[in-house]
């Protein structure tokens, strides 16, 4: 019997703000979380709660440690707390199982947040560098 792995699609938010949000690849299962820390650039990941039921927000664990610390606005937003460093928004289809995300159901989400974004950097310009 051939071995498959499940690919699905999730939003990565990066902290640059002259980066677009994207949606990147990743397995599901055992290889989950190998995939998140190369698309965040990080070591270890966990979970915030955000009010948008079905979605699960992933951070950057040790996001504030950084030698370089960057907040995410975008990511600050959707999880009402600051949040350093790149974010995955993936879906959920249990407690912590990694299911993926349509661009479409999101589409909205999206133009709020970037509309969000921008009405923060207005009030504190600082945060876009």
């Amino acid at each position: 019997m051939k071995n498959t792995t499940t690919i699905v699609s999730v939003l990565l938010v990066p902290s640059d703000l002259n980066l677009p949000c994207t949606m990147v690849n990743i397995r599901k299962g055992d290889y989950a979380l190998t995939d998140m820390y190369k698309h965040m650039d990080c070591d270890y990941v966990q979970t915030v709660p955000v009010p948008r039921k079905g979605v699960t927000l992933w951070v950057d664990e040790e996001g504030t440690m950084k030698r370089d610390p960057k907040i995410n606005v975008r990511g600050s937003i959707l999880a009402g707390q600051q949040i350093m460093g790149n974010v995955i928004l993936t879906g959920q289809d249990s407690v912590y199982d990694i299911d993926g995300i349509k661009f479409d159901d999101i589409k909205e989400l999206l133009k709020r947040l970037e509309s969000s974004a921008q009405e923060v950097i207005k009030l504190h310009p600082s945060l876009n560098q």
